[in-house]
């Protein structure tokens, strides 16, 4: 990351928390949709600079082999991978990045985001997607293949990225 990127991506996290739901529940809210557009703008532009992480890496496989959407495949993660950097290297830029989403502290925020996701009615486990113990370590593996798994804040390794999936299974 660098501080830049950091600004642009704290906005738009900031804009889908404020206005996601509303475009979700009103899909002809235009202000809404406009900030989502705002967002998706600023978070691509973000991490193209910077790259992406293990959320990513992860999702290749369970949009190729599962068949869920890239948004999808990526935020089935997302509350797993904030868990996994608030107890990293990361941690003070997560509980940081909590308080600034209003949120006291990371963990908090990951149950936010799974909230949030329930709320739209999407999957928040594994075995929603079809995903089944069976298929963890062949989604383990393909997720480590990726180079971007790496850039993650928090141990990438086959035990803590097994584990993360098998949390979320």
């Amino acid at each position: 990351s660098q501080p830049l990127c950091d600004a642009m991506a704290l906005q738009a996290m900031k804009l889908i928390l404020d206005n996601i739901y509303t475009a979700y529940a009103e899909p002809q809210n235009a202000a809404a949709r406009g900030a989502m557009i705002t967002a998706s703008l600023s978070a691509g532009v973000a991490f193209s600079q910077t790259r992406t992480t293990g959320i990513h890496a992860l999702s290749f496989p369970l949009t190729t082999e599962f068949h869920a959407s890239h948004g999808t495949a990526c935020a089935i993660t997302l509350p797993a991978f904030i868990r996994a950097c608030a107890a990293g290297s990361a941690a003070a830029k997560m509980a940081a990045l909590a308080a600034w989403l209003g949120q006291p502290d990371a963990l908090a925020l990951a149950d936010a985001v799974e909230a949030l996701m329930r709320s739209m009615h999407m999957p928040v486990r594994l075995h929603e997607l079809g995903v089944q113990e069976s298929d963890l370590e062949h989604i383990t593996q393909v997720g480590l293949g990726a180079a971007i798994i790496q850039l993650t804040p928090a141990v990438m390794d086959h035990d803590s990225v097994y584990a993360l999936l098998k949390a979320i299974l």
